[in-house]
């Protein structure tokens, strides 16, 4: 069993981001490349969906997409560099700094309970 995240919007939104942390600036293709260590990909994730593309694919073109308030521009935590390019911004730092998971909070309190 896989300890990756399911392939979700909102985990590879996150799983962008933590990959984002560095600060340097990042291509498409360095992104889909990385993100397979970092999520959990099924079956269904890597049919070919109605665009000619992987379904996983997909969801990381939507979370980099600049014309949507639900992707990562949208919500200001990427900027673009140039086509084809992103960088995380101080607002994205915050997140990936600052945002708790429930299940990072379960973790937490699992991995607490042991050490007693």
């Amino acid at each position: 069993m896989s300890t990756k995240p399911d392939a979700n919007e909102q985990n590879i939104q996150c799983a962008i981001l933590e990959l984002m942390r560095d600060q340097k600036v990042w291509t498409n293709a360095e992104l889909k490349k990385a993100l397979p260590r970092k999520i959990n990909l099924t079956d269904d994730d890597m049919a070919v969906g109605v665009r000619g593309e992987p379904l996983w694919l997909n969801r990381v073109n939507n979370a980099l997409r600049q014309s949507t308030a639900s992707s990562l521009y949208g919500k200001g935590h990427v900027e673009n560099k140039s086509h084809g390019e992103h960088q995380i911004t101080d607002k994205g730092l915050k997140f990936i700094h600052d945002d708790f998971s429930m299940d990072d909070l379960m973790d937490a309190l699992k991995s607490r309970k042991k050490q007693k």
